[in-house]
Order: structure tokens, then sequence, then C-alpha cells
């Protein structure tokens, strides 16, 4: 009895004993692994600040108070968000680029959804190359020594230069009475210096003349009351390289009875010559309008010769008429030829009939093929002709190209009956190309299309 007393005894102690040790057991301690906040990109996902603990749990916060969801930490990725460049042409100065789109993680595309990626750069256009005009003598050549003469580009301000060599077999001249003797004798006449003339120089029916001016000036200022011409030509004259520019103070500006002046200030008179005006050169009248004032006076042939003009470059200008045809006689053609340069004036070419016979057809030829005309200001006559009573039956207009501004091409003027023959094949008009008919009535002949 005692025994079993005893063993129950023993039996509770050590009972009680598991029960102690059990209930003094410690909670589970996380060791939180902290995992920094990432931003989302358009390409690859992000996240919000959180923590993990290696019993396979997570926190939003360090103290594992609040436990969340694997994954809810994720953000989406932003996806690609394209900013447009324009495109932009090249110039000379600028490389221009084809249209794209960049996006902020650095990478490029050809379109506005980002489908197609494009390499860096790929966008880019080169820089055109310099387009330079036909160049100025900026300084002029000697007998010994070279001169420059200087191109800029059409487009900027970058110019280049080249030599200009001696003129073989040219005279150098450096005074008026120097330039009045080799006219006299003919062949190449060179400027050394801007000449100042207040008489006319003249070629002689069978001389020929190639006036270069070398960069400078020949200019002439006249105060008489009458005809007056810089240059006057009935033999060959070649002028380029520089410029003729006149001024006549008292103009005829009476028109009197007979409708125009009695006389004519001109920079150049060609009667019965031939006269050639190329690139580089520049033929000016200064003389204010009012009067019949012309940078180049085509007058009617005489002394056995037509009077023929050709103009293959350069600039002709004038306050009022720039290329007067003067055609009076049935005899000898009065003709004009334009393949290339810039005509403006008042009016850029006049065909001119002078009599009052309606009988009396006189010859005039005009051929355009090239070349840029315009008027001043805008809706005047950038070529008019007009008769003052002679025949239109032999004055003949062929446009085979050429762009014409600020004026309507006009014909018959003060109609007779008889009309030119006018020939268009080509051309940019501003506008229209129009004949003058009788009662005030016109007729289209070729419309605008510029």
């Amino acid at each position: 009895m005692k025994r079993t007393a005893k063993i129950l005894t023993f039996t509770l102690l050590a009972g009680m004993s598991v029960m102690a040790f059990a209930g003094c057991e410690k909670p589970h301690e996380h060791a939180l692994t902290k995992n920094e906040a990432k931003t989302a990109t358009c390409t690859e996902v992000g996240n919000t600040e959180y923590y993990s603990c290696e019993c396979g749990k997570f926190f939003e916060d360090a103290e594992a108070v609040t436990e969340i969801t694997s994954g809810s930490w994720v953000t989406e990725a932003t996806g690609h968000t394209p900013v447009k460049y324009e495109a932009k042409t090249a110039t000379c100065t600028e490389v221009g680029n084809t249209e794209y789109y960049s996006c902020a993680c650095g990478k490029f595309f050809e379109d506005a959804e980002a489908v197609t990626e494009i390499e860096a750069d790929s966008w880019v256009i080169e820089k055109e190359e310099h387009v330079y005009d036909k160049g100025v003598i900026t300084t002029g050549s000697t007998a010994t020594t070279n001169g420059v003469k200087t191109y800029t580009c059409i487009n900027c301000p970058q110019t280049k230069t080249e030599d200009v060599l001696p003129v073989v077999g040219g005279v150098y001249v450096n005074s008026l009475e120097a330039l009045v003797t080799a006219f006299a004798n003919g062949g190449t006449v060179v400027l050394e210096n801007n000449i100042v003339s207040n008489q006319r120089i003249s070629v002689a029916k069978g001389k020929e003349v190639v006036l270069d001016l070398n960069g400078y000036t020949l200019s002439g200022a006249f105060n008489n009351q009458g005809t007056s011409a810089l240059l006057y030509n009935e033999g060959t004259l070649t002028v380029k390289n520089g410029k003729v520019v006149s001024l006549a103070q008292y103009p005829d500006v009476d028109w009197g009875e007979e409708g125009f002046p009695t006389y004519a200030s001109n920079t150049i008179t060609n009667r019965g010559g031939v006269l050639t005006i190329e690139e580089g050169a520049i033929i000016e009248n200064e003389t204010n309008v009012g009067g019949a004032s012309y940078a180049i006076d085509n007058q009617y042939g005489w002394n056995g010769a037509p009077s023929k003009v050709f103009v293959n470059g350069g600039l002709i200008k004038a306050k009022d008429v720039a290329i007067r045809v003067c055609a009076s006689t049935k005899d000898y053609d009065n003709y004009l030829e334009i393949n290339d340069g810039t005509i403006v004036g008042k009016r850029a070419i006049w065909i001119h009939l002078t009599g009052s016979d309606a009988s009396v057809a006189p010859k005039a030829t005009v051929v355009i093929n090239g070349g840029t005309l315009s008027c001043h200001t805008a809706e005047g006559l950038v070529i008019y002709s007009y008769s003052y009573g002679n025949s239109f039956a032999n004055t003949n207009v062929t446009i085979n190209g050429g762009t014409f501004l600020n004026g309507w091409v006009a014909f018959g003027g003060g109609y007779t009956g008889d009309t030119e023959t006018v020939t268009v094949n080509s051309g940019v008009f501003e506008y229209d190309v129009f004949r003058y008919l009788a009662n005030d009535q016109t007729e289209i002949i070729f419309s605008a299309n510029k």
C-alpha cells in the first residue's frame, strides 16, 4: 500500500514537471529582410518597400506588425511614353532629321505607338552642300597680278574665292581718256578702277569691243537737256564683270502731242549694232520715272544693219523701262533675245512701234528662253507692246521659258487691227498673258500658272 502510493506520487510529480516545461516555450521571432522600393519603368516592374522573413511571411513594416500577401508589393511597368520630334529639313548649315519619337527610358521609335524601335541618330539627315551664286569680282586683276572672284552661297553667308587671271591681250585702262581711246581701237578693254564719264563712249560700225569691267563701275552723270547715252553701240559690244550705270538730271518728261518724249536718257543705246550682256554685268539707269529713260535702248536698225541684243546673264535694272525695243522700220529687224539674267523696271520690256502709219509694219522680234523678268511693284506690266499707229504684223514674240513676276504680259497696246504673233511654249507667269483688242476688249493668250 505504501509502495503504491509512492509510485503514484512520483508519477504525478513527473507529469507536472513536463507540463511546466511546455508552458515556458518562447514565441517565434521574425528575422526580417528589407526590400527597398523600386520605381517601375516603361519596360520593368517596380515595387513598394516591403519586408520578408525566412519563415515565408511578408510584412509592410519593420516591426512585422502588418502582414501582406506575396506579390502585393509589385507596381506594374508603365509602358513607353514617346515624345515626338518633328521632321526638319537639312540645310547647308544645320543637319536635319526625319520624324522620330524618344522615350524617357532611352529608347527611340519611328512611330507614336512605340512599336518599331530605331537606333540612336538613325534619324539624322546630313547637311546639304553649299549652293554658290555665279560670283562677282571683288578685287580686279591688273596686267601683272591676279584678282579675286568671290562666290556666295545662296542659302547662307558662306563664301569661297578663286583667282582671276590677268586678261591676256586686254588693254587695261584707268582713265576716261584711255577708255575712249581703247573703244576707238577695238579689242578687249579692262578697267583698272572706277571711271566716271560725262560724255558718250562709242563703238563704231565695224569695231568689236569686249568691255571687261573687272569688278569696277563705269558711271555717267548727264546734265544736258537732250539725248544722252553712256555707251553707244553701232558695232559689236560685249559687257561683263561689273556695273554700268547712268543718271540724267534733266530727262524729257513732256509727252507732248505725239504721245512720247522727244529725247531719251539711256545707259546703253544700241543702234544697228550687236550688244551682248554676259553674266556678272549690271546695267542700270537711275534716272527718275517720268520721262524716256532706259537701261538698254535697242533702237531701230540703220546704217545697213539690224539692231540685236542678247542677254545671257547679269542684272538689267531701271526706275522706268529696263529694255526698250524701239522699232520703226520694216527694212531692219529689231531683235532681243533673253537667255538668262534678271530684268526689272517699271516695265521690264517695252516693245515700242513709234510710227503712226498703219500701212507700215516695223520688224520687231523678241525671244525669251530664260531669266527672271519683273516689275518694281505688283500689278504692273512686265512686258508691254504699244503702237502709235504702225501695224503689229511684223512683230513676233516667242516665250520658251523664264519667270514673269509682279505684273501682266500685255500685247497690242494702241490696237489698230493687226496683232503680234505671240507664241508661249513655256514659262512661269504670276499674272495672265493677254492681248488688247478693239473696243477695250482683251484676249487671254496664256493663263497665270504661279
